[in-house]
């Protein structure tokens, strides 16, 4: 039972994390390519917000949640959850990119910025789920 509550909390913090991260990138998108107006830019802080409140310790939890499961089902040295483990490195790593982007966007108002470009995230995700779901021996 114990088990089944891990594989729910971890679901729930899975939801919360992609939702920040699929939408996070086109509201950012949307700002940066000029200067900013004071209302763009309160609502680019709210957008910062939400990501630091939300999507980030919905992360954190994901990661804990998902070694411990890794830890109860003893999936250590099965070779589709060392793959999962070093896609979701990757996707952890384009979250620190994105809470940098949004750092630097509310302290530089007036700064502009390439468009954040991160099509992989579907990718990643998609191969996560798949993994998970297939559990294929590789």
């Amino acid at each position: 039972m114990s088990y089944l509550i891990l594989k729910w909390a971890h679901i729930v913090a899975v939801i919360l994390f992609c939702s920040g991260m699929l939408v996070t990138p086109w509201l950012v998108n949307a700002l940066c390519t000029g200067p900013r107006t004071e209302s763009q830019q309160d609502f680019l802080e709210s957008v910062r917000g939400y990501h630091r409140m939300v999507t980030s310790p919905a992360l954190l939890f994901l990661w804990g949640l998902g070694l411990a499961m890794a830890q109860s089902a003893q999936w250590w040295s099965h070779p589709w959850f060392r793959a999962k483990l070093v896609v979701a490195l990757l996707l952890s790593a384009q979250h620190g990119a994105v809470s940098g982007r949004l750092r630097h966007l509310c302290h530089e108002p007036q700064r502009v910025y390439p468009p954040l470009r991160f099509p992989w995230f579907a990718l990643g995700l998609s191969i996560v789920a798949g993994l998970v779901v297939v559990k294929p021996g590789l």
